[in-house]
């Protein structure tokens, strides 16, 4: 070659002098270049680098072919992968969560794309399920305590954390302590009827029996003693009276007893119905009742005991007085006055105010009069009165 159609950006260039001219060839090749012959032709890099140039998010293997740089397939950083000559962004499609602080999650794993690092759910604590990258909350009780009184909770459920495992309860019950049973899925204190003593025991009660009543021991009779019979829960004296009802006129026996639900009276009598009183058991009429007010003038007064009375009512005109009816005593009846007031008194024609009046002159008593009447018998008594209150 002349020199002039060499260049030396391609190689190192040297020159040979003879007797006529210079003979010129590449002595070396510059990178990019292989010799051939004192000549310099481009490299040839082969299949390894087909590209042209390098994607920025990796580092390839470089290649000079002549004045061109080939490039191999990029080794992509993390968080990409190699696709032909370029660099894609992982799929991190399944780590849905940009936060590794995931609730209820116990192991997670991460995911980088590109540059963007997100996160997904493995493991789950108790009474969580993974979901989606998450964890699904599968206990969904909320109270830490079982319902009051309660043994047994109609569900129950865990829930872990870092910090250890919480068990959570349903707020209804299935099983009650001793003493309570379920009610509407609450525990209510047993009924325990017929237990009616707080302590076992019991007069004359030869076996009891116990229930528990919430926290209460409670107790009953079964059975009683020799000669005592169980009654509403209590032992009492076998029951020897055979009277239904009480003694004639008696409102309260002096002893009584149950049997079978039938209420036995005694023969003798602690109180009486008015007016009768007890006398060695029985109800007698007291000795002031004597009368039967069937005599002549007479009628029944005020209230009988056996068929007698204490007095009687009398006819008009007539008085009660020593247990018969007899004629009314006017004059004893009026108090008259035998001073210097004289009051008259008449049979057969009543006075008028002014007879009265004119027999009242000149007397040292009240100025005013009245007229009344007496009946004696079938006699009426006629009056002069002195009075305060005049009549008219």
């Amino acid at each position: 070659f002349t020199q002039g159609e060499l260049n030396e950006e391609i190689g190192e260039v040297e020159c040979v002098q003879s007797a006529q001219n210079v003979y010129c060839g590449y002595k070396s090749c510059n990178e990019g270049w292989d010799p051939n012959g004192g000549n310099c032709i481009v490299h040839d890099c082969g299949s390894a680098y087909p590209y042209t140039s390098c994607d920025t998010n990796g580092t390839c293997g470089e290649c000079k072919s002549g004045e061109h740089t080939k490039y191999s397939a990029p080794t992509c950083n993390n968080g990409w992968y190699t696709s032909g000559s370029a660099c894609v962004a992982n799929d991190c499609s399944m780590y849905p969560k940009t936060s590794n602080s995931i609730a209820g999650c116990s192991s997670s794993s991460s995911c980088l794309s590109g540059t963007t690092t997100t996160y997904k759910c493995d493991t789950c604590y108790t009474g969580y399920e993974v979901l989606n990258g998450a964890c699904n909350k599968t206990c969904t009780y909320t109270a830490t305590n079982l319902p009051a009184n309660c043994t047994t909770a109609t569900g129950s459920c865990k829930l872990g954390s870092a910090g250890g495992t919480t068990t959570y309860y349903a707020t209804t019950c299935s099983t009650c302590n001793d003493g309570w049973t379920v009610s509407g899925g609450s525990c209510a204190e047993n009924a325990c009827t017929g237990y009616t003593s707080t302590s076992s025991t019991i007069a004359n009660c030869s076996t009891t029996s116990s229930c528990q009543k919430g926290a209460t021991i409670l107790y009953k009779c079964d059975v009683c003693a020799t000669d005592y019979e169980l009654v509403d829960g209590a032992c009492i004296q076998s029951c020897a009276y055979t009277k239904t009802s009480k003694p004639s006129n008696c409102s309260t026996a002096t002893d009584s007893c149950v049997k079978n639900g039938t209420t036995y009276y005694s023969s003798t009598c602690a109180t009486c119905k008015s007016p009768y009183t007890v006398s060695s058991g029985k109800c007698v009429c007291p000795s002031s009742y004597e009368y039967s007010c069937t005599g002549s003038y007479q009628s029944p007064s005020g209230t009988a005991c056996g068929g007698k009375y204490k007095s009687c009512s009398c006819t008009s005109g007539w008085s009660w007085k020593n247990g018969s009816c007899k004629e009314t005593d006017c004059t004893a009846f009026k108090s008259l006055d035998a001073g210097s007031c004289y009051i008259a008194y008449r049979t057969g024609t009543p006075y008028s105010i002014a007879e009265c009046e004119t027999l009242n002159v000149g007397r040292t008593c009240p100025s005013c009069v009245k007229v009344t009447s007496c009946q004696s018998g079938y006699t009426t008594v006629y009056f002069c009165e002195r009075t305060d209150i005049c009549e008219r």
